[in-house]
């Protein structure tokens, strides 16, 4: 890693994002305090009022961590899974039990509680998981691609659920991820790339860096050169972040003006184009003019 500062306000959603080999694990394990930084005189990690430096014992006391392969123990019960997980902090008695009936609560498995977690979907697995983390009140949750193996549907459980721990414990979430989709969902950004940060910011910051809407254009393998060229001819000027590139068997790039050069295309090209499309750009787009790489590639 090199170069990388951000800071994440208490209480907000907070996404590193890029593709396998960012540098988004390695964060995590540093602000976890699973590896430690080499002292160099400028490195500085405070989370949640503690220095990961000095003070990693305090540190962990104040986070949890949502791993990207699971914890649970499918052989126990979800509520023998929190029972454990409270004990280990050292809740007992009837407050241990008040914590387990509102993690299952907020979970969304009262019904199942009982149930043994090998029975249960990859959503619910990975909803026990959170509250599992939430069982000691942590300030700050890391979340390690939090996504990984949900369909749409399971996720935006699980974002709920998060949703809820934000609204009622105040809890900071800081989320690993390549799905740029997720990241639209946070209040804040930083877009990871090669061991650097590229940029940060809102999501709605991020997009506005980018002009107009997308064009994206799916055509025949040896006319995507052409389609390139043709675009870069009806433009005196592209903004280096906006230009045409090829990415997935297709164009895309940026523009003010996309109904035009979409109409300009088809009247060109024909049946080369197999489909054109244009709107608002996204996140995935943000990343790929900040980089040139498709994130989830």
């Amino acid at each position: 890693m090199d170069d990388v500062s951000f800071d994440v306000a208490a209480g907000s959603a907070f996404a590193l994002v890029g593709p396998n080999g960012s540098g988004k694990s390695t964060l995590l394990s540093l602000l976890s305090t699973r590896r430690r930084p080499q002292r160099d005189g400028r490195t500085v990690l405070d989370i949640a009022g503690a220095d990961a430096l000095t003070e990693p014992a305090r540190v962990r006391s104040r986070i949890a961590v949502v791993f990207q392969q699971p914890s649970v123990d499918v052989k126990l019960t979800a509520r023998e899974n929190l029972k454990y997980e409270a004990m280990l902090h050292g809740l007992r008695g009837e407050r241990r039990e008040l914590r387990i009936a509102e993690a299952l609560d907020t979970s969304g498995l009262t019904e199942r509680g009982g149930d043994l977690v090998e029975d249960f979907s990859g959503g619910m697995r990975r909803r026990l998981e959170i509250a599992k983390a939430m069982m000691h009140r942590p300030a700050v949750m890391l979340l390690d691609e939090p996504d990984t193996g949900l369909d749409v549907r399971a996720l935006d459980d699980v974002w709920a659920q998060l949703e809820s721990q934000r609204a009622t414990h105040g809890t900071t979430l800081v989320l690993a991820t390549h799905r740029m989709e997720l990241t639209e969902r946070c209040d804040a950004v930083a877009v990871l790339h090669a061991g650097r940060k590229v940029a940060d910011g809102t999501p709605e910051a991020l997009r506005a860096t980018l002009p107009g809407g997308a064009l994206r254009v799916e055509a025949e393998a040896a006319a995507l050169p052409e389609v390139v060229s043709a675009l870069i001819a009806m433009r005196d000027h592209w903004d280096e972040q906006a230009r045409p590139r090829i990415v997935r068997g297709g164009v895309v790039a940026y523009d003010e003006s996309t109904a035009e050069l979409a109409s300009a295309l088809h009247e060109k090209f024909g049946d080369r184009i197999t489909r054109v499309s244009y709107g608002r750009s996204t996140m995935h787009d943000v990343f790929l003019a900040l980089t040139g790489e498709d994130p989830a590639a």
